[in-house]
């Protein structure tokens, strides 16, 4: 228990909110006060349906801004963008707004990259002038999480069953994870993917990880972000205009909303196993409550 609080700025790709729901719904199960339980004392403001670093840069100061008046409550602030996101424009906001920069410091930018399908996205051929969001992420990481280390060199279908295992870690008693995440050698395949990733990124420590279980003291309280690395990096970087870049047009979000009506669980399961089985190498992320 890290015993901190944080207020959380939310970014998500698509226009219905899911994320402050999960959330919201961790913290009602543990709002009660009893052995082993404690208070989660998060803030989440979402931004929706957008670019954080562009069309909602505006809604992210100003989130900035409204948390600064209860600064004395939260001992720092979380900012999780979309996969989508390049990073660059949204660690500008910390020093071309002079508020921001009087009020706030950033501590550094944390990239989790995915082992099991990084390679994919970083091999992935983009429309002319759009970045590849892949290897800015990673490029302006002052940590990266290295999750899914267990799937390094795995077959799909291996793949599949042991993400469906994570998906469902909080249900598997601890000392059946390290069966369900299988015990093969994947030392060689890790240290080649470190390499490619250190061929992008030499300076941030990589953290490897399964499940994403990982100690938040390797992330907090890091003082790690340079602004001096980032305009040897990007020298225009102070300067860039946060509308330029390109976004990739052959990505988009679909969101449905079925309120009132019944869930026939073992339907939808058929449903997410034959979309996958389909349309599984194209789906970046698919998430709900239900």
């Amino acid at each position: 228990d890290h015993g901190l609080r944080f207020a959380i700025i939310e970014n998500e790709f698509g226009d219905v909110g899911v994320d402050e729901k999960l959330i919201s719904t961790a913290a009602a199960g543990k709002s009660e006060d009893g052995p082993g339980v404690t208070r989660i004392n998060e803030e989440v403001i979402e931004v929706l349906n957008g670019c954080i670093c562009c069309t909602v840069r505006g809604d992210l100061v100003e989130a900035l801004k409204r948390l600064h008046d209860k600064v004395k409550l939260f001992d720092a602030v979380l900012i999780e963008t979309t996969g989508m996101a390049d990073p660059a424009p949204v660690a500008q906001t910390f020093f071309v707004d002079d508020y921001i920069q009087a009020k706030y410091r950033l501590d550094g930018i944390i990239t989790v990259v995915d082992a099991a399908h990084v390679e994919q996205h970083l091999d992935e051929e983009k429309p002319e002038g759009a970045e590849n969001e892949s290897i800015e992420q990673i490029a302006f990481a002052d940590r990266i999480i290295l999750n899914k280390c267990d799937l390094v060199g795995k077959s799909p279908a291996t793949k599949a069953a042991s993400e469906e295992q994570c998906r469902n870690v909080a249900e598997i008693p601890n000392g059946e994870r390290e069966e369900a995440a299988g015990a093969s050698d994947v030392k060689e395949a890790l240290s080649k993917l470190e390499g490619r990733i250190r061929s992008i990124n030499p300076h941030a420590p990589i953290i490897q990880a399964r499940f994403s279980q990982v100690d938040p003291k390797q992330l907090l309280n890091l003082s790690a972000f340079e602004l001096q690395r980032v305009l040897e990096m990007d020298p225009e970087f102070l300067s860039m205009d946060p509308n330029a870049h390109v976004h990739d047009d052959t990505v988009s979000s679909v969101s449905w909303s079925f309120p009132g009506l019944e869930l026939n669980m073992n339907k939808l399961k058929q449903w997410i196993s034959s979309l996958m089985q389909d349309l599984g190498t194209e789906l970046f992320r698919y998430k709900g409550v239900l």
